[in-house]
This record gives structure tokens, sequence and C-alpha cells, in this order.
């Protein structure tokens, strides 16, 4: 199996111009993956990241955007609604309109394909209201492919009971489990607003994306030479997206308000669950300050355009906005010391817009409205970090 996972990373890598990352079967990456992100890795590249996972039981691929790719992909999870059709059913139905499509353990499926022209951001997929899935072209997003197997059900004690495999599936629902057995080696091409015609008119989904803005503003953060330093939660942003996924140990509920601003939500079981819903224009700016002062204070190391880029994702029609671009309002609600990031703790007000019933519910409410400064009376990152810690 692992000398078949280096086949296939090589594979995707040459035809594709996708970039591979290893991971083992609870879908973790085996090794530090931020640096291969809009990259350009050479086939020694790949043959090297094997060999330093070859003894840590790798299980899967997964794609990632490179600085040569024109590839989209969208995660269909309609296992998580009454969708009518099962996921072959689906896989099958859209193989036969031409593009490549795998389905994944749970029964979701993965379709792919190349754009020409404008490439799409982070997309966000719905139906009749519901949040099934996600996707992404230029995007820091990891998806696995065949013949990738990871964990479907595990005991309490942490152990896998039972593994699952990612197939292709191509016309007359035949299923493969390699990336040489397509009927091609090179990806359908499509015009992205023509491709997301045809997936809304044949599935009858709704897909919302952020398309690569031309009009970003200039950084603005403050800076100061004495701070309040908070303690942070994680080492990086990568840290926290794996903490997001679920892959970084405990799973302690964000803030809602912070859920919403990144674009999920606490489940009743407080789980972290992503909804992919953006923030409307008219709350943009109140969430997207929640958004990058909580990661500025709990992150040890980001820049400030890692940070407010991040949150911006999130952001109905980000960085456009009346006067400067909201990339750079949101720039100057962060101080640079040195080599830190941290949230602004002066000069802002009180951020009172953000929905009552969010502060209602939210378990952090009483710590957060402590005003530990008497500056400020939301401090969305005070109490989490205690508890994280």
């Amino acid at each position: 199996m692992r000398d078949i996972l280096l086949k296939s990373a090589l594979w995707y890598h040459s035809r594709w111009n996708m970039n591979p990352v290893l991971c083992n079967i609870f879908k973790k990456p085996l090794h530090d993956w931020s640096h291969l992100y809009g990259s350009k890795l050479s086939k020694e590249d790949v043959i090297n990241l094997y060999r330093e996972v070859i003894d840590k039981k790798p299980a899967s691929v997964a794609l990632l955007y490179s600085e040569s790719s024109r590839t989209v992909v969208l995660d269909l999870d309609i296992y998580r609604v009454d969708f009518g059709m099962s996921g072959i059913d689906v896989a099958s139905l859209l193989v036969d309109h031409g593009f490549v499509v795998s389905i994944t353990p749970r029964g979701g499926v993965r379709v792919i394909f190349s754009v020409q022209g404008e490439m799409p951001g982070r997309i966000s997929i719905s139906w009749y209201g519901k949040t099934i899935g996600e996707g992404g072209g230029r995007v820091k997003h990891m998806w696995h492919f065949p013949p990738s197997v990871s964990c479907t059900e595990s005991s309490d004690d942490g152990k896998c009971k039972s593994i699952g495999k990612y197939f292709f599936v191509l016309l007359k629902k035949k299923m493969v489990r390699y990336p040489w057995e397509l009927e091609t080696e090179k990806l359908p091409e499509w015009r992205w607003s023509e491709a997301v015609d045809l997936l809304k008119a044949i599935l009858q989904i709704e897909i919302s994306e952020e398309s690569i803005q031309t009009s970003y503003g200039e950084l603005k953060p403050g800076t100061a030479s004495k701070v309040i330093v908070t303690i942070p939660c994680w080492r990086d942003l990568n840290e926290f997206i794996d903490y997001l996924n679920g892959l970084g140990g405990a799973q302690i509920p964000l803030p809602i308000c912070v859920a919403k601003a990144l674009g999920y939500r606490v489940t009743p079981d407080l789980r972290n669950e992503y909804t992919g819903e953006k923030v409307p224009h008219g709350m943009r700016f109140t969430f997207g300050a929640v958004g990058v002062m909580f990661l500025a204070a709990t992150l040890a190391k980001a820049s400030v355009k890692d940070i407010v880029d991040f949150v911006g994702q999130n952001l109905e029609d980000y960085p456009a906005d009346e006067g400067e671009p909201l990339n750079t309002k949101l720039s100057r609600l962060l101080i640079v010391a040195g080599d830190m990031v941290l949230p602004r703790y002066s000069g802002l007000g009180n951020i009172a817009n953000i929905p009552p019933e969010l502060c209602s519910s939210c378990q952090y409410r009483d710590g957060c409205r402590k005003i530990p400064w008497q500056i400020f009376t939301h401090v969305y990152w005070g109490v989490f970090s205690r508890e994280y810690i």
C-alpha cells in the first residue's frame, strides 16, 4: 500500500499539478505542509516527503493547490441530508456530464476539474438551504483522493475500529482505486461559471464562491514597543486549522461569535462544525474584527496578512468595501511588536453589534465581559485561552 501511495502522489503531482500531502489513517498530515501551499515541488521533493514518513504508516494522500494548479475540488457531503440519491448515483450522473468524480468512505462525492480563466477561492455548497459541502480552487485546504483509506469509526481509546476506502467512479458506475485507471490523465476543462451553471442544474444545489480579488488594499497595522502579551493556544495558522478539523487534540468549542466569523457553528454537543455560511454585508466588520483579534491573541506566530485573509475569506465580497478595502480596515485592529502580531486594545470602543442571542448562549460570555483592562468590553479570547491550556 505504501509504495502505491508514493506512485499515486507522483501521478497527481505530474498529471494534475497538485502538491501531495501524506496522511495517516485518521487523515492527519504526517509532515509539515505549510510550505507546500502554492509552491512548486519537484519529483524529488515528493519522493523525499514520502521517505520522511514511510515509518509513520502513511495511509492516504491528500492534494493541495500548487503554484501551477488550475484545479478546483468540490466536496459534496450528501449523506448529511435526504438527498434522494446515493453517492454512487450522484457520482455516475456527474461522470456522464464529463467530470472526474470520486466517492468518499462515508458516501460523499468529490468532484474535480480544471478551470479556464478566473479561479475561484473558497466555495460553499448548499441544498435547499442546508449546507452539504465545500470546495476550493486557490484555497489552503487538502482533499483526500484514491487510493486513500481513512478511519470511519474509532473506539473510546482512540483506536480505529473500521476503515473505508476512496474510489474513482467511471462510466456505468464502474469503480477503480487508482488514478492511472481513469479513462484520461488530463482533467476536464471548464470555465468556472459554466461548471457552476451545469452543477446547479443537474443537482439542484447552490454554489457560492469567493473570487480572487484585485481590489486588495494596503495593510496598516499599528506598532508598539510595550504590549500586553497573551498566552497563545497554537503555534501557527496551520495548527489552528488542524484544530478546526478535529486533528489537534481536544475539541474545545470556539466562542460562538468567533465560530460565526470563521464560517462555523458550535453544536449542542460542543463541537466546531463547518457551515460555510459567509458573514453578510452589514455585519462584516463586526465579525471580521472578532475573528482577527481572536487569532492575533491565540496564535504564537502569524503575519498580519495571514490573519486578515483567513478571516476575510468568510466575509461576503471581501475585501471590497466603501472607502478603504475591508482588509485595510481589519488590519488597523492589529499591532505589530517585533515578531509578534497582537490585538489592539485601545481606541476600539465597544463592538456591541454582535447579536445578543449569540452572547446569551455563549459559554464564555461572563469571562468575555469582565473587562480585564477596563478598555474593551468584549475579550473573545480571554477565558478561551485559559480553557484551552
